[in-house]
């Protein structure tokens, strides 16, 4: 089975059917018929959901050890699948499980989703240096609940990151029962492939101990600024174009105030 997950990708599709014993393909048809396989070939199991089952056979998940039990079998599997999508449908599919979010999983399994994406993270990492406006994105994927509505006003560039960052805000604007899978469910129809690959994995490099909710209060106040300071230079810049005289009281206070700074 380890063998299977290891191989597998995202464009290939894995399932389990098991026929009766002392069956294969061609003796099952000739007892039965061709439809009757084709029938179990229907309701062959997808590879999550055959993992899953074999996991849970012996364990209800009734109480928290068994809970834990599950995690610690999941750990060696989650290593092994190196197809990011499937990794993380079966991570929901835990989480949902065991009672928790997608990013508690996150969390717990943390070493060893780094470790399947660790030289993929050094490419990223020379490719695309996380600024402040991605790393605002992604913690607001992380903890959708921060999010408020002026945060669209600092986003008002037709650049890819701006009109990203309006697009997360607005999802998590939407409803206060969106979560971190929820964010990536969306996000993942709405870019490209490698652009989501990048930023799950991105999210995956973040500090555990780091807090969220410090960093979405710092990066806001010095977003809002820079904000403040382009739309000013703007200002500047077309108010230099006009003639003293034709100043309006406004202009002329503005300038005024800009030139104390």
């Amino acid at each position: 089975m380890m063998n299977s997950i290891s191989a597998i990708s995202d464009n290939a599709r894995l399932k389990f059917l098991f026929l009766p014993k002392n069956h294969d393909p061609d003796s099952y048809i000739r007892e039965n018929s061709k439809e009757a396989f084709d029938l179990l070939v229907s309701e062959a199991l997808p590879l999550t959901e055959y993992v899953i089952k074999k996991l849970t056979a012996d364990n209800d998940l009734s109480s928290q050890d068994k809970k834990v039990k599950l995690l610690n079998e999941v750990e060696p599997i989650l290593e092994q699948m190196k197809a990011p999508k499937l990794n993380l449908l079966f991570r929901k599919r835990i989480a949902q499980l065991v009672g928790l979010d997608i990013q508690e999983i996150n969390n717990i399994l943390k070493i060893n989703i780094q470790t399947n994406v660790k030289s993929k993270n050094r490419k990223i990492a020379k490719r695309m240096p996380i600024n402040p406006i991605r790393r605002f994105i992604l913690f607001i994927i992380i903890k959708p609940e921060l999010a408020i509505e002026s945060d669209l006003k600092i986003f008002t560039s037709n650049e890819n990151d701006h009109n990203l960052a309006k697009k997360i805000i607005q999802n998590a604007l939407a409803s206060k029962e969106n979560n971190a899978a929820v964010m990536l469910h969306f996000l993942e129809s709405e870019i490209d492939q490698e652009q989501f690959k990048e930023i799950e994995e991105q999210i995956a490099k973040i500090d555990e101990d780091l807090s969220i909710n410090d960093e979405v209060e710092a990066l806001r106040e010095s977003l809002q600024k820079k904000l403040l300071t382009s739309v000013n230079k703007t200002k500047l810049s077309e108010i230099q174009q006009k003639s003293l005289g034709s100043l309006t009281d406004e202009e002329k206070t503005f300038l005024k105030n800009f030139r104390r700074k």
